[in-house]
């Protein structure tokens, strides 16, 4: 712990010299410079942290006298006048003439005289308070009044500080009212935004609040009114803005008017609805029915295709997915009565989804080998003699797992352990003296195998077909092509009796087609489908 406190002592100290010595740099820049009240308010402040720093020490001792005749000198430069930055620069050098006369007495210096600007810098102080507010008050832009108002407050004394803020709230306001009475939109917002900074610097000022309101109401009619106008546009980009002008007017006074039934008329006729459909048909060799993929029966790629699209089209309001109960008769691959069903239910467009194998497409048959490592259990059970407390094996065999779980049933009853041992064909060799025992237990050794999985592969094709239900046309085709595969069954090679219960139940020599995809192949092809097909609607809307 000792130790601890003295590295972080030693840390603090090191970094405590290296601070010293680069603001005693800046000193020495200074006075190069010509910037002899710099210079010594920095070494100054370097002895509020070190007062035993020497190199500070003498260069207060011998510049102090320029010091004083530089800062003098700015001032006279920095008189009153109507520039914001010469009064800040007024009241920060007396600020630092206060500093320096301070260190400079309290080190003794000799032969020099130490002026009192005690009340100088409070006078500057007063007079930045009071040129800020009328900067403040002479200022155009009403966020400038309000940084001049920040700076008169930073200035004022405690007890002049509610005396400035109801000032500024009182430039502000006036300000707002100006702006208030404007019509464009660009003139409310700064106004609410005024009234906003009115109630930042006194909250029960006047009627800020009502005033407030009163622009709001403006702003809400004036979205209103041009929100009326172009919602009667063919245009979707000017029905789009027409639906964000409604939601602009609601944002500023809620339920205005009649905006939320004018929206729900908007969003009517912008949304595209798409149904997405899933052939599930066969044509020769060509086609397979969907059903014929897994959990992926007719309806569950329309519905996988719907999930993919809705996914990559989060955050587009003017698309949906609507859910019809179709049951049409397609008649020589014809998607003519389905069309018309979802045209009937106000459908924009239809997605047909086929998962087929391209023509001539031929599975391809395959075998993996694996090696793999299993920890084979074995059954033993031993004869064990006691002598003198020294406990040594007799005689041991190995017994089948049955016989292992009877035999553990059976410890303590010696005439049906051994009853179960001659069944088991098991004859133990017995210690001719000492006290002897059965024991049983399981030991394991690890073996490895070849396991060999036969394999097929084949070509899955995906296609989407996008199609205008108003016009009949396919407008848009999506396709995706995978090679995917499955498992007919496995086998192990070389299989000892020991791990007989390894064997797979079931294995089919045969290939079968119905258990060929994993969910995630199939999901492969509708993804990349659906990310086409994505683009293309979100062109639309």
């Amino acid at each position: 712990m000792k130790k601890s406190v003295v590295f972080f002592s030693v840390f603090f100290l090191t970094l405590s010299g290296c601070m010293t010595a680069k603001m005693y740099r800046q000193a020495e820049a200074s006075l190069g410079d010509g910037a002899y009240l710099d210079a010594v308010y920095t070494a100054a402040q370097i002895l509020d942290e070190n007062p035993r720093y020497k190199k500070a020490v003498s260069l207060i001792t011998e510049y102090y006298t320029p010091a004083l005749q530089n800062g003098e000198a700015l001032l006279k430069q920095a008189a009153l006048s109507e520039d914001p930055a010469r009064t800040e620069q007024r009241v920060q050098i007396y600020e630092k003439l206060v500093k320096v006369t301070g260190r400079a007495a309290a080190l003794g210096l000799e032969n020099v005289t130490f002026p009192d600007y005690t009340a100088d810098l409070s006078q500057a102080r007063a007079d930045a308070v009071f040129l800020f507010l009328s900067y403040a008050q002479k200022a155009v832009d009403y966020r400038d009044a309000h940084n001049y108002g920040v700076k008169a407050l930073n200035y004022a004394p405690d007890g002049e500080k509610s005396r400035v803020r109801f000032e500024m709230a009182s430039v502000l306001y006036d300000k707002a009212l100006l702006l208030a009475r404007g019509s464009d939109e660009q003139t409310l917002l700064k106004a609410l935004d005024c009234f906003t900074a009115v109630g930042k610097w006194d909250p029960s000022y006047s009627d800020t609040a009502q005033r407030m309101s009163d622009v709001r109401t403006k702003l809400a009619e004036l979205y209103y009114t041009t929100a009326v106008a172009k919602s009667g546009s063919a245009s979707r980009t000017e029905l789009k803005e027409a639906m964000s002008l409604f939601e602009k007017a609601v944002a500023q006074v809620p339920g205005y008017k009649d905006s939320a039934a004018r929206m729900a008329r908007l969003k009517d006729r912008l949304t595209v609805r798409v149904f997405c459909y899933s052939p599930d048909w066969s044509n020769g060799s060509t086609y397979w029915r969907s059903s014929s993929f897994g959990y992926f029966n007719g309806t569950a790629v329309a519905a996988e295709f719907r999930q993919e699209l809705a996914r990559r089209l989060i955050g587009n309001r003017y698309i949906e997915f609507p859910t019809l109960s179709l049951n049409a008769v397609i008649w020589n691959g014809s998607l003519y009565t389905v069309q018309s069903t979802a045209h009937n239910s106000g459908c924009d467009y239809m997605v047909a989804v086929t998962l087929a194998l391209p023509s001539g497409s031929e599975v391809r048959k395959r075998t993996e080998d694996r090696f793999r490592s299993y920890r084979v259990p074995s059954y033993r059970v031993t004869v064990k003699t006691d002598r003198n407390g020294v406990v040594s094996t007799v005689s041991s065999a190995t017994v089948s797992e049955s016989a292992y779980n009877r035999l553990r049933s059976s410890i303590g009853n010696q005439a049906a352990f051994e009853s179960i041992l001659m069944q088991e064909g098991v004859r133990l060799g017995k210690p001719s003296s000492g006290q002897w025992y059965y024991d049983i237990d399981t030991v394991s050794s690890s073996v490895q195998l070849t396991e060999r999985e036969y394999i097929f592969e084949f070509d899955l094709r995906g296609t989407a077909e996008v199609i205008d239900l108003w016009s009949g046309r396919t407008v848009y085709t999506a396709r995706e092509t995978k090679t995917v595969y499955g498992s007919a069954g496995k086998e192990y090679i070389n299989l000892p009796s020991s791990l007989s219960h390894l064997k797979t139940p079931g294995f089919r020599p045969d290939y079968d087609r119905e258990k060929a995809l994993t969910d995630s192949e199939v999901e492969t092809v509708l993804s990349r489908m659906a990310s086409d097909v994505a683009v293309f609607l979100g062109r639309q809307t």
